[in-house]
């Protein structure tokens, strides 16, 4: 599964292991067929952790009805998809416990939030910290003003969220446009019954080590957001359940980068990213050519 190192580390820090899921090779999110399945399989199941991968939802109220047939909690990882919708609803509300990130990239300034419409869920979180200088777990008395800090800052970090979704939107739009009608890469695909908010444009292409360094030889510094896999880490892999079926995953891992949608990027930095891809692919095509590979 496309999940942050934060969410596979705070579940290893409760004493309990993780066990991937597979991703739906469309959406990029839980394959909830293989999730039915390993419930099926595992010994002793507590909970389930969808990542709303890229601000694309997760499909939320298959996911809940196998947590509620089988006396789940439903953990949701909207770490970077706060503003996204699944059939109406906001992600991060739909299951027992929403976990968004509201820092600032580029900054060392953690912000958080855990929202919950359970009252002693939300007790529970108000009383408990999770940090290495105390343990994870450990309850910690406070007189809130760390916490009310927090809370100032992340709803500062709010205002103006929707214009910055609404950007990404309109970004995405476009590059979608002008790369729809180069043929060997694949734009990322919405669901119609969700609001996809686009943090990252994850752009599929099958020779992901050429179209990225044609990009940085013109000037665009463009990130490989999926090639970190915790599983795939030496020292991490021994902490990860180890029959669990990953294949898509690790193929697309290899063949997805992100085009960049932040709000400094424009309409000129999209249009010229889509030509260097084009013109990349053109210049292949015309070697293939000409080593006799294409008819």
């Amino acid at each position: 599964m496309f999940a942050p190192r934060a969410t596979f580390e705070s579940i290893i820090a409760v004493g309990a292991r993780p066990v991937v899921v597979d991703v739906n090779p469309i959406t990029y999110t839980m394959a909830t067929l293989r999730l039915e399945q390993l419930i099926e399989a595992t010994a002793d199941p507590a909970a389930i952790v969808p990542t709303h991968s890229c601000g694309q939802p997760a499909e939320m109220h298959r996911i809940r009805d196998s947590a509620r047939a089988n006396d789940l909690h439903v953990i949701e990882d909207a770490r970077r998809s706060i503003g996204a919708t699944y059939q109406g609803e906001s992600v991060g509300t739909i299951g027992d416990v929403g976990c968004y990130d509201l820092s600032e990239p580029g900054t060392s300034q953690p912000c958080g939030a855990v929202v919950t419409d359970d009252a002693e869920l939300a007790r529970r979180c108000r009383w408990t910290q999770f940090s290495a200088a105390t343990g994870a777990g450990k309850p910690v008395a406070s007189d809130g003003t760390a916490a009310a800090r927090t809370a100032t800052t992340g709803l500062e970090r709010l205002s103006g969220l929707e214009t910055r979704i609404e950007h990404r939107q309109e970004l995405a739009d476009a590059y979608t446009r002008r790369l729809s009608d180069i043929t060997p890469v694949r734009p990322p695909q919405r669901r119609r019954d969700t609001e996809h908010v686009f943090t990252t444009y994850a752009l599929w292409v099958p020779d992901l080590p050429a179209v990225r360094a044609s990009l940085v030889d013109n000037g665009f510094d463009i990130r490989l957001p999926f090639q970190y896999l915790y599983h795939r880490h030496p020292s991490r892999s021994a902490q990860v359940a180890s029959d669990t079926t990953r294949q898509r995953a690790e193929e697309l891992a290899d063949h997805l980068l992100a085009l960049p949608v932040s709000s400094a990027t424009g309409a000129t930095t999209v249009r010229n990213i889509c030509l260097t891809i084009e013109v990349h692919y053109r210049r292949r095509l015309l070697r293939d050519r000409h080593d006799g590979t294409t008819e």
